[in-house]
């Protein structure tokens, strides 16, 4: 039911967007993603799959690159967005993240180098998109010591220096 009340808050072409991204994980195209009432379908040639049928990874995805498509601009939290999700999902929902840090702002709390990396390479590809990175360091009598890298930091302390930013 969740997605029929979602569904007038996402931009047009969501869902032919997600057919197109979703299709690389699977063996066979996806035809369609159809929101119904009670539950959300992946069509594929001979059979449909109820998203309420499919594993963690996948209703994860699903229902966060919805969430990066809303219509308006917003604030979008996120909590270990990449659990239980392929590599493939990881970097596919990296990059819509990037990509829509243009329109939305976006907060992550992650423990996963391997979405960071993503996220990094990501924010390359699109420089327009500004990301900041956070590595909370302690918490200690109410007060809490962080370091805030923008990306080119981050970047040479991550890939060059091997530092762990999580």
């Amino acid at each position: 039911r969740i997605f029929k009340v979602f569904e007038k808050y996402i931009e047009e072409n969501t869902y032919t967007f997600l057919k197109q991204k979703i299709s690389s994980f699977w063996s066979e195209e996806v035809l369609s993603i159809e929101p119904s009432f009670t539950d959300f379908y992946i069509s594929f040639y001979d059979r449909k799959i109820p998203l309420s049928l499919a594993g963690d990874g996948v209703k994860s995805f699903i229902v966060n690159f919805l969430s990066l498509y809303l219509k308006t601009p917003s604030y979008l939290f996120f909590e270990e967005p990449e659990n239980f999700m392929h590599p493939k999902m990881m970097e596919i929902f990296a990059e819509c993240v990037v990509k829509s840090g243009k329109k939305h702002q976006i907060f992550i709390s992650t423990h996963s180098l391997e979405f960071v990396r993503y996220v990094i390479y990501f924010a390359n590809k699109y420089p327009e998109v500004d990301i900041k990175i956070l590595g909370f360091h302690e918490l200690k009598n109410g007060i809490l010591k962080y370091s805030s890298y923008h990306k080119e930091q981050a970047e040479t302390l991550l890939f060059e220096l091997q530092e762990d930013l999580r």
